[in-house]
């Protein structure tokens, strides 16, 4: 079952599919507390372009968002930046994309728009390679991901927030 789209606005048009999994984590380590957003759309194709369609890809992202606390129920309104994919401060990458490989996912953008019990609405978009020329010949590709988000753990959260 659909819970939005992903989209992938190339040099050439737009590559659509469906977003079948959209989830957000929130975890505590030694680099702090952060929400991890992800949307996994397992293949499912809406539009598709000539140069790519034999390549069936499956596109999935993933974008960490560093906090100073989890508040769930604050979220809505809120607007997160993470301009590169590789953080310095922990050493490690906090964004990428997958298409058929591994790339970077820069200059994201992550509004939550609406909650509606453990489902957030959340519009993130972010830059990469193009899908299909990963030797930097073609315009970056910019990524819009519009999906209803399933906040894992939410009670366990909310009531952490509280404390």
């Amino acid at each position: 079952m659909s819970v939005g789209k992903f989209v992938l606005h190339r040099f050439n048009g737009d590559e659509e599919y469906e977003v079948q999994r959209a989830t957000i984590l929130a975890v505590h380590d030694e680099d702090g507390f952060r929400l991890w957003f992800e949307a996994e759309t397992d293949g499912v194709c809406l539009k598709n372009l000539p140069d790519t369609a034999s390549l069936r890809g499956s596109p999935k992202a993933e974008v960490a968002v560093g906090l100073k606390k989890v508040e769930p129920g604050r979220l809505v309104g809120k607007k997160f930046k993470v301009p590169l994919a590789y953080d310095e401060e922990i050493d490690d990458h906090v964004a990428s994309i997958y298409y058929v490989e591994h790339e970077d996912l820069d200059d994201n953008e992550i509004e939550v728009i609406a909650q509606d019990g453990d489902t957030f609405e959340v519009r993130w978009t972010g830059t990469t390679t193009d899908v299909n020329y990963y030797d930097g010949s073609k315009p970056r590709t910019r990524v819009e991901i519009v999906a209803a988000f399933r906040f894992k753990d939410l009670a366990k959260w909310s009531v952490a927030a509280q404390s």
